[in-house]
């Protein structure tokens, strides 16, 4: 499955910060993630149903997140991520610590301009110091280099903890869907 323009700027990116930075392990990351987040999601939807503040207060903060990174605003964005962000994007390496994340999501701010966003099938699990965020996401990005507007649809699950009594996104993956999937 081929990555988006837009996806495969922002696995340049992060492959050029892999290579200055020496990333290893990123099969071994992606592994131990994957265990994680079906124990995660399994406890979570076996648990008594978590009262609707905690499902309301993830999604509050995931509407938040999501505002901030349209708009481009780099302090916000990054306010919103845990020390030990783990992003997981398609067909590229995994980028670890909120110092990566935020040189990736610099380069990507300056490349291109959010247009619009929409969100289906979404849904939210929450416990008190856990949740878990799924859904698909199709938006259009306007590259700053050529002017083109171009389409993505994705697949993501967001992992949040609540550190401090405050939400912050822990672990990010998505894949690319082909059109029509």
């Amino acid at each position: 499955m081929n990555a988006s323009l837009a996806g495969a700027e922002f696995m340049q990116i992060a492959a050029g910060r892999e290579a200055r930075h020496g990333l290893q392990g990123t099969w071994r990351v992606r592994r131990r993630f994957a265990a994680a987040l079906l124990v995660m999601a399994g406890a979570l939807l076996s648990a008594p149903v978590a009262a609707d503040t905690a499902v309301e207060s993830a999604v509050a903060f995931i509407n938040h997140y999501r505002q901030a990174a349209r708009g481009r605003d780099l302090p916000a964005t990054m306010a919103c991520f845990s020390e030990d962000i783990t992003l997981f994007p398609p067909e590229g390496p995994t980028v670890v610590g909120k110092a990566a994340v935020k040189a990736l999501y610099e380069d990507f701010f300056k490349s291109s301009d959010s247009v619009d966003n929409e969100f289906a099938e979404e849904r939210t699990f929450a416990g008190d110091t856990v949740a878990v965020h799924q859904g698909i996401s199709t938006y259009r990005e306007r590259s700053r280099a050529d002017g083109q507007i171009r389409q993505y649809r994705t697949r993501f699950v967001m992992v949040l903890v609540r550190q401090q009594g405050q939400w912050q996104l822990a672990t990010y993956a998505w894949q690319d869907l082909k059109p029509g999937g």
